[in-house]
C-alpha cells in the first residue's frame, strides 16, 4: 500500500532543492539551487565569484581593522583568511534585515581578532611571559575600542569626520576647526558634538582641548 503523499508546508522546501536563507553577503546566496551535480557546481562557481567581489570590495577595511587589533601584519592576514573563511562557509550567518554588510563584517572581524589577540597573549603568559591575566584583558579591551573606534571615524559623515580629525586628532579647538573647515563657530561646535557623541560608542573618550568651552 502506498503512503499517502505529504505536501511541504508553507516555507519549506520542494525535495530535492536547497534553501539558503534571506539575502546572505553573496549575490547568489540566498536562492534556491537544485542539487543536481551540475547545477550544484555552477551554483558554487556563482557563489565564489561573488565572494571574490566581496572579497575586493572590504578586504582592506578587514585588515585594517584587524591589525589594529592584533597589531601585527601577519596576524591580521591570518584574521582577514578567517574573516572570508566564515562568510564562505556559514553566509546565512549575515541577515541584511539586521544591519548593512560592512557593519557586519567590522563586528565579525572584531570579534575574530579580538579572540586570536586573545589566544595569542594567553600563550605567551602560559610560557611565562610577562604581564598578568588582568594585563591581558586590559590590553584586548584597549584594541577592541581602538579598532571600534576607528571603524566609526571611517563610517562617519564626511562633515562629522573631518571636524573630528581636526579637533580630536590634531587637538584644534572648535574655533580653529571653523576657521580650518569654514564654518561657523556654532556649526563646528555642533559637529564636533555629534562626532564626539558617535566615537563615545566606541568606548570611554575625553574631548579634545576647548571643546565646549567658553565663546
Amino acid at each position: 500500500m502506498r503512503s499517502p503523499t505529504t505536501t511541504p508546508a508553507p516555507g519549506t522546501d520542494q525535495p530535492g532543492t536547497r534553501r539558503n536563507r534571506g539575502e546572505g553577503p553573496h549575490a547568489d546566496f540566498g536562492r534556491t539551487a537544485p542539487l543536481g551535480p551540475q547545477d550544484a557546481a555552477a551554483a558554487r562557481a556563482r557563489e565564489a565569484a561573488a565572494l571574490g567581489e566581496l572579497y575586493d570590495r572590504f578586504a582592506s577595511l578587514v585588515h585594517g581593522l584587524a591589525h589594529r587589533v592584533v597589531g601585527d601584519e601577519h596576524a591580521a592576514d591570518a584574521v582577514t583568511r578567517d574573516v572570508f573563511a566564515h562568510v564562505w562557509a556559514h553566509p546565512d550567518s549575515y541577515d541584511p534585515r539586521q544591519e548593512p554588510l560592512r557593519t557586519w563584517l567590522a563586528t565579525l572581524t572584531s570579534r575574530l581578532a579580538v579572540r586570536r589577540l586573545r589566544t595569542t597573549e594567553t600563550a605567551a603568559l602560559a610560557r611565562g611571559g610577562p604581564g598578568t591575566p588582568e594585563d591581558l584583558e586590559r590590553t584586548v579591551r584597549h584594541a577592541s575600542v581602538a579598532a571600534r573606534a576607528d571603524y566609526i571615524v571611517q563610517s562617519m559623515p564626511a562633515p562629522l569626520r573631518a571636524a573630528l580629525e581636526l579637533a580630536y586628532f590634531q587637538r584644534r579647538d572648535y574655533r580653529q576647526t571653523a576657521l580650518d573647515l569654514g564654518v561657523t563657530d556654532d556649526e563646528a561646535r555642533r559637529r564636533l558634538r555629534l562626532g564626539l557623541q558617535l566615537l563615545a560608542t566606541a568606548g570611554d573618550t575625553e574631548p579634545p582641548p576647548g571643546f565646549g568651552g567658553a565663546a
